[in-house]
Formats: structure tokens, C-alpha cells, sequence
């Protein structure tokens, strides 16, 4: 459905006409005392919008005059001398109760520490893939020492088979020592 064009956004006639109706002829800013009853700042120009379809640039023009206008009813309470900021020790009633209020804060300490947990459980599982990962790093460099051993000894043996030398520069005497009579 395509969108209906817009009328005019402003019927200026009317809108003065109630305002005159609202205040009743009387101008509220133009007496410090009447405008304090109603603090009614109005902007001293209308808003010059190039596209009023431009639904940001219209609502950061609104934003724009409504800051302004607060400065300036900000400084005109400012020189009645009437107090417009909060205390620093006023307290105001709280809208939660204290009890709601630990019972959200327990909530949220709860679920710090479960995240806590769950992130330590997943820290300790990775440790102890890495440190199964280490383990059998470990075993596989032994085993490999344990058969690099195994097939030195294998090729001495065969050396010494095939040499007929036992690797000793000893000679062996094959005739037996005589023994050597004890007396009883």
C-alpha cells in the first residue's frame, strides 16, 4: 500500500487560536509570575525543515529546540532565584523495595557466578585435553626411544654374532684352574 501524501502539517490558525483559548489572553512569558505557574517557553522561530519526510532530521530539530528552551527556562528560574536542580543529599522514595531490590541483586550475583563456573569448567576441559595431548606426546616419544634401543641392541647382537668376538680384548682359558685342597 502506497503512502498517502501528507497534508499540511501545520494549521497555524488553529493552533494560535487554541492557545488563546488554553492561556486565557494572557501571555504566560511575558510575566515572571504567571510564568512560573505554567513554565511555558515558547521557541522565537518555527522549525525550517528542508524535508519534513525526514523523520531523523525532524525528531534531532525537535531535540534541538526543546534543549534550548530548558536552557533558557533553566536561566530565567536561575535569576528568580528558584531552585530547578535536586539536592545532592535529597533521597527520594524508592519505587522497588529493598527486599525486590537484594532479591534482583542476589539474581545477578548468581548468574556472575554460574558464568564464572561454567568458564573455569571450560578452561579445566581444555587443560586436561592439553595436558592428555602432552601425555600421550610423552608416551609416543618414549615408545619410539624404547625401539630406536631396541633396534641398537639388535644390530650390536648381530655384529657380534657375525664377528664371533664377543667385545672383550680377554682371553678365555678353556682349561679348568686346579682347586685348592682345604683341611678339615
Amino acid at each position: 500500500m502506497p503512502p498517502t501524501p501528507r497534508a499540511s502539517s501545520s494549521n497555524e490558525a488553529a493552533l494560535l487560536l487554541k492557545l488563546e483559548q488554553l492561556t486565557g489572553g494572557i501571555d504566560p512569558e511575558k510575566s515572571d509570575e504567571t510564568w512560573v505557574e505554567s513554565l511555558v517557553v515558547t521557541a522565537p522561530e518555527p522549525l525550517q525543515l528542508d524535508d519534513p519526510d525526514d523523520d531523523l532530521k525532524r525528531e534531532l530539530a525537535f531535540y534541538n529546540q526543546a534543549l534550548s528552551a530548558v536552557r533558557v527556562a533553566q536561566e530565567r528560574l536561575d535569576r528568580l532565584g528558584i531552585p530547578h536542580v535536586r539536592p545532592d543529599d535529597y533521597f527520594a522514595e524508592m519505587v522497588k523495595t529493598d527486599k525486590h531490590m537484594n532479591k534482583v541483586k542476589m539474581r545477578m550475583l548468581r548468574e556472575q557466578t554460574d558464568i564464572a563456573a561454567a568458564e573455569e569448567r571450560r578452561k579445566q576441559s581444555a587443560n586436561k585435553k592439553f595436558g592428555k595431548q602432552v601425555q600421550h606426546e610423552v608416551l609416543q616419544a618414549r615408545q619410539q626411544e624404547k625401539r630406536r634401543n631396541m633396534v641398537e641392541v639388535k644390530e650390536l647382537r648381530k655384529k657380534r654374532k657375525g664377528a664371533g668376538d664377543d667385545g672383550f680384548d680377554i682371553e678365555v682359558d678353556d682349561t679348568p684352574a686346579p682347586r685348592l685342597k682345604t683341611s678339615p
